[in-house]
Formats: C-alpha cells, structure tokens, sequence
C-alpha cells in the first residue's frame, strides 16, 4: 500500500510542466513545455549537470540505505518530442546509461554524531554532447530513498536536538520530505517541486494530468470542449496526450462533478 502510494505521487509529479494543456503543438498555448528538475550534460555551460538529496538519519552503521531514481527521457518521434520514463536502484554507487543519456549515481553515509548520519545522493550527468542538450539531459528527476534499520528525519521539522545537523545539509535542485503513511520514517521523496511531508494526491483525482494537481476540474472541461480535430490531433501526438482525452472522455457526470471539491462535513468529518 505504501509503495502504491509513493509510486502514484511520484508518477504524478515525473510529468509536472512536461505535458501542459491544451497538449498539442499546433496550440500557441504553452507551446513549449516548462521542464523541472534537469539535469544537463556537462558541456551546457552555466546550467547545473549534478543534482544532490541531503538528509539526516537516525540509526546505526549497520543500516542500509538505498534509492530510486526516476526520470523522464526525450525521444524524438516522427511527429513530436515524447517523454519516456526511466527508472534505476542503486545502494552503492553506481554508473549509469540511457543512450544516449550517461551518468552516475553517488550514494554516501556520513555520521555526524552518536546515532545520527547525514545521508547524501548525488546525481550528475556525464553525458558528452551529441546533439540537443535536451536529448541528453534528465528531465524531472526525482530521488526515493529507503532506510533500512534506521529512521528518516523530517527536513520541515525536525526535532530541536537535530535542527542544526538538519540545516548543515545541502539540497541542490531538490528537496526531501518524508514519504508513505503519517509517521512512518523509512522513506523520502526528494523532489524538484516544493512539498509537505507525506505529500497525497486529492482522492477525488481520476488520473494523472500532467500539469498543477488544483485544476483538475478546470482542465477535463477544457478537454470535453476541443474538436473532434484537436483531439486526434492531441492522440496522434504521443501516447500520454491520448491517455487523457481518452479518461476524460470516459469519466462519467459523477465523476466530473467530484473534481469541483467536497466541503470537510460532507467527507464525515467534523
């Protein structure tokens, strides 16, 4: 269940500012895509080519620390540019490649006092250039991390006897909150985009739609009014355009209603 839930948040956010209405490139609307999170090869001066989580864990030397890295990939088609999601584990340091994408993951422990370690992924790409720097950059890449015999410790709010080891770490093009169910410890999405810990999407959510999670309502009308003409033109355009014109034209009446919110009281709680 906890890693249902984690994988749903984290899938969500992968295609945040990649897909944006009205999906199709024949619209002057958001005709380019807004990409979070990338990390560029080397050779693009002045932009960052290494993404780095930092966060405090309680426990022992002998606990295990592992992480998840997602990210999404361009590839150009025949008619546009689609983005294709890559994934990799890694509890040791390891290299990497997604032709034409190369890289490296750096997983580290330090101890930084009696019980407390500070917990460092670092992501760089090592790509040599060969064409659009796009096509060889990670496109909102996202970290997950999983301990092993220890316990996570909350970047947002810490308890007072770790604050300063918590402000010593240093996040680079990321931030890490604590991720699964309320309390638990063992685990954190380290994120491009701005979170709470335990980060949840709205239950009454039918799907992804790529773009800000609060419009959802605003955006499967918007779709149930394009052309016949736009819409086989958004479904031509790549497989994740089509996955939404296609939900929303299955979503029954109820469950457009249900988008536009439900007051607390109307939930069963006071």
């Amino acid at each position: 269940m906890k890693r249902e839930l984690i994988d749903r948040i984290t899938h969500s956010l992968l295609y945040e500012g990649c897909l944006l209405y009205p999906y199709r490139t024949s619209a002057l609307k958001n005709r380019l895509r807004f990409n979070y999170g990338v990390v560029y090869p080397p050779a693009c001066a002045g932009e960052p080519n290494m993404m780095q989580t930092e966060c405090i864990v309680a426990g022992s030397p002998e606990m295990r620390l592992s992480a998840e890295i997602r990210f999404l990939q361009i590839m150009k088609t025949d008619l546009s540019e689609e983005a294709i999601e890559r994934s990799l584990q890694a509890n040791s340091s390891v290299d990497f490649e997604f032709h034409p994408i190369a890289g490296s993951v750096e997983i580290d422990l330090f101890e930084c006092g009696p019980g407390v370690f500070r917990a460092r992924v670092r992501i760089c790409n090592r790509s040599e250039m060969a064409g659009p720097a796009i096509l060889q950059s990670l496109i909102s890449t996202h970290t997950i991390l999983a301990v092993d015999g220890g316990a996570f410790v909350s970047s947002l709010d810490p308890p007072p006897e770790l604050s300063e080891a918590v402000a010593a770490c240093q996040n680079i093009g990321t931030w890490p909150v604590l991720a699964g169910e309320s309390g638990e410890r063992d685990c954190m999405l380290s994120s491009p985009i701005i979170l709470y810990d335990y980060p949840r999407l709205a239950p009454e959510s039918p799907g992804d739609f790529f773009d800000a999670t609060e419009i959802e309502e605003l955006l499967a009308l918007r779709v149930l009014t394009l052309t016949d003409d736009e819409k086989r033109e958004i479904r031509a355009g790549g497989a994740r355009g089509k996955e939404i014109v296609d939900r929303v034209e299955s979503l029954p009446p109820k469950d457009v209603i249900r988008l536009h919110g439900l007051c607390e009281k109307n939930r069963g709680r006071s």
